[in-house]
């Protein structure tokens, strides 16, 4: 499953693939200025929220032990989150 978005600096299009939480129970997708969290069960899929940004989120990816995802969004920007409180950290 991968989104196909038109990256408004170059032009070109990117893929926007969905990222998984390293124990497989979360599911991040893009959605414009936001990161949209999905929760995984065995009762289904709830929303767990966004990470909103100030701009366009191209990329995300979780830290190992999938306690802290990295979000690239903008022209060169990227935000630190502690996942599990759904906080950000800092920017980089």
């Amino acid at each position: 499953m991968q989104h196909v978005q038109r990256n408004q600096y170059s032009g070109f299009k990117m893929n926007i693939a969905p990222c998984w939480s390293p124990d497989g129970t979360n599911l991040i997708t893009r959605w414009n200025k936001g990161a949209e969290c999905s929760q995984i069960s065995d009762e289904g899929i709830t929303q767990a929220g966004s990470l909103d940004h100030k701009d366009d989120v191209w990329d995300f990816s979780f830290s190992p032990d999938g306690a802290q995802l990295l979000v690239g969004y903008g022209r060169d920007n990227a935000s630190l989150w502690d996942f599990q409180n759904r906080s950000q950290i800092k920017d980089i």
